[in-house]
């Protein structure tokens, strides 16, 4: 059964609607008019028990973001619901917009990117479920189109919402019965079949393209009392779960079976017994499931190898031995031979460091074994101190805290130069790795924190292929960073000699992506 909705749409400006069809006015406006939609949203089957959006009811507060379906580069218009009526939203709707044209309605509003320079496509993504049914909502994609009719005074128009996601609820127990409480954390993977991450929404059509596989987390702070309500793309997977309490216990559960994830669907699993797994260490093999271990796993796909420890929040945490977070570097090279960028600016939100740790622009690593004594260079002026590891475990154990040396990070700073492999290759290519349970947009180039790091632990002997024979050593050559020196500069590692500088955007080094877990 579906419910009919009535939306009068006042208040916002829909300058994407001033855009005439006509090939001679292609002119915006501002001029608007009230407009009323009525539309209905679809309900889920086997949901009839289920509250919320599950049951094709509007939540208070709910906004819908419109989009000429025919027209590209234009802004979105926001309808918001009225809080005299659960059937009212307000809004404007540009005078300009012809009888018998669609419009492109979607939910949630805040989901949809497009401004006035953007396109009819729009990237969607399942990173930062909160678990909850409240929270879910606002990853239950819908979308509908919808023929105008209009009048110099107002307009209206009708609609069917399309649920275009599977929203499952997942049941976890100790022992089959027991539900594991206060789960802080779920990462959420696939070990057969295709678990998308991220996908392209073609607004003209409701339909998905450009799908990434990945894993993607859940977060909840507040803990979840034993079961989780997920959104999903449509597909197919056997699903593996990696959980973490607010404790920091870490457990793993997987399906017994492949599920099918349909459109409009709602999946309730039976419950799934959870098995305890131990904290990672640096050093360890990361699998594609999103579990780690320090023997490897012949039966699990290992995608990286962990070199560094966090604390819940992402921030990582030289005093941890033992973390349920931390980071991983992959097991071979995203590309090499590539540009840092293509032309000379200074990329807004990366902060200019020409300093390496207080007083250096130019130096060498601590060559050997993660001392403070052995380098490359016999040039004291030209030796980096305070840079140094435990060989045996490889924890940090001195470290700049100044300088472009103090630079963790790295996932912020690819955020800024991900855009293209043509205009900013080093970051893009990086950016765009992919491997089951670790799709695209999860890997980042590392900052001169990261890197460095990783130099110490490559040769130190902690991370390499004599410990990890699925490693590809790091070439005896230069390897990009994601830190800037400044419009012209960016930092580059060499790994044969240790020597860390600036140098040119337009040279060519190898790059090494890494990722959070």
């Amino acid at each position: 059964m579906k419910k009919a909705k009535t939306f009068l749409l006042l208040g916002i400006t829909l300058c994407m609607f001033g855009c005439s069809d006509d090939d001679d006015d292609k002119s915006n406006t501002t001029s608007t008019v009230p407009f009323s939609l009525t539309a209905s949203l679809e309900v889920r089957n086997d949901a009839a028990t289920t509250p919320g959006m599950l049951q094709g009811n509007w939540n208070e507060g709910t906004k819908l973001a419109a989009m000429h379906s025919g027209l590209t580069g234009v802004k979105k218009s926001i309808f918001t619901l009225s809080s005299t009526s659960t059937d009212l939203f307000t809004g404007d709707i540009s005078n300009k917009v012809k009888s018998d044209k669609e419009i492109a309605v979607f939910y949630p509003a805040d989901a949809i990117t497009a401004n006035s320079s953007d396109t009819l496509t729009q990237q969607l993504s399942l990173a930062n479920q909160d678990g909850t049914l409240a929270g879910v909502a606002n990853y239950d994609y819908s979308w509908a189109l919808c023929k105008v009719n209009m009048t110099a005074q107002s307009g209206s128009g009708s609609c069917e919402m399309k649920n275009l996601m599977t929203i499952g609820k997942f049941e976890f127990t100790t022992d089959g019965s027991t539900l594991l409480n206060d789960i802080s954390r779920i990462t959420v993977t696939a070990t057969s079949g295709k678990l998308y991450s991220n996908a392209t929404l073609k607004l003209k059509d409701g339909e998905f393209s450009n799908t990434t596989e990945g894993s993607f987390t859940i977060k909840n702070d507040a803990g979840l009392p034993g079961s989780a309500y997920i959104s999903f793309f449509p597909s197919e997977a056997q699903l593996h779960f990696t959980l973490v309490t607010n404790a920091g216990n870490i457990y793993e559960a997987s399906t017994t079976e492949s599920i099918t994830l349909e459109k409009g669907k709602y999946y309730a699993s039976a419950a799934l017994t959870c098995t305890p797994v131990a904290p990672a260490k640096v050093g360890d093999y990361y699998y594609s499931d999103g579990t780690y271990s320090t023997e490897m796993n012949e039966e699990k796909t290992c995608i990286g190898i962990v070199y560094a420890l966090n604390d819940k929040n992402g921030n990582l945490d030289k005093t941890l031995t033992t973390s349920p977070y931390g980071r991983i570097v992959a097991l071979t090279n995203a590309r090499n031979k590539v540009r840092w960028a293509s032309k000379s600016e200074d990329i807004e939100g990366l902060k200019n460091d020409t300093i390496i740790n207080g007083t250096q622009q130019i130096g060498c690593l601590p060559y050997f074994n993660g001392t403070a004594d052995s380098y490359f260079s016999d040039n004291a002026e030209e030796q980096i101190k305070g840079t140094t590891i435990n060989t045996e475990t490889g924890l940090i154990t001195a470290w700049p805290s100044e300088g472009i040396l103090s630079d963790f990070n790295g996932a912020t700073n690819t955020s800024y130069i991900n855009k293209s492999t043509s205009t900013y290759p080093a970051g893009s290519y990086c950016y765009q790795y992919s491997k089951p349970g670790k799709g695209a947009g999860e890997w980042y180039l590392p900052a001169v924190g990261e890197l460095a790091l990783l130099w110490e632990l490559h040769h130190a002997g902690v991370i390499c292929n004599a410990k990890q024979e699925c490693f590809k050593d790091f070439d005896q050559q230069s390897y990009w960073t994601s830190s800037e020196g400044n419009k012209n500069k960016a930092w580059y590692l060499n790994f044969f000699s240790g020597i860390l500088m600036a140098n040119s955007k337009g040279s060519t080094y190898n790059t090494r992506p890494v990722a959070m877990f």
